[in-house]
């Protein structure tokens, strides 16, 4: 769908799907789980663990070397890892004390959320089967739920401009 130009200059109108993706190479139907409490947006990053059969947002939290509020359990990412604390209120500065927090591996973005509008959940954990892509170009600067780990992330398939 065209649009005028009148039409892309609004300002109170959300960011749609076509303002987000560039490219679709490669897309796939599946299940995406949405956490209670959260809500996902077009275009929005995902990962998979399980082949593709299940996504789950990838967006996580950058660490912030003065901040000792993170609870148990919490997960963030510093220099293209994750990392989950293993107490609550580690110290500042202490991410490469692996006593404090956990090395879960490279942060990988495998997938993007194709969808026209925000999907939410409540109450509880929701499971929605949509479109997600596994080849695409995002431009970064109109998604909602973005930083710079996640921009970089995803290369070579889910490629942020």
């Amino acid at each position: 769908m065209q649009k005028n130009e009148v039409y892309k200059t609004l300002e109170t109108r959300p960011k749609t799907l076509d303002d987000i993706m560039i490219e679709n190479n490669k897309a796939t139907q599946t299940l995406v789980v949405i956490k209670a409490g959260t809500t996902v947006y077009p275009g929005e990053t995902l990962v998979t663990n399980d082949g593709g059969k299940t996504f789950y947002p990838a967006y996580k939290e950058e660490y912030i070397f003065t901040k000792e509020d993170y609870l148990l359990g919490n997960e963030v990412v510093h220099e293209m890892y994750v990392y989950e604390a293993r107490e609550s209120n580690p110290p500042a500065d202490s991410i490469l004390d692996n006593t404090k927090w956990k090395n879960k591996g490279k942060f990988v973005v495998n997938g993007s959320l194709i969808t026209t509008f925000p999907i939410s959940a409540t109450n509880e954990d929701e499971m929605v089967h949509v479109g997600v892509s596994v080849n695409c170009k995002l431009v970064s600067e109109n998604m909602k739920n973005i930083n710079d780990s996640v921009r970089v992330a995803g290369y070579p398939n889910i490629c942020m401009i």
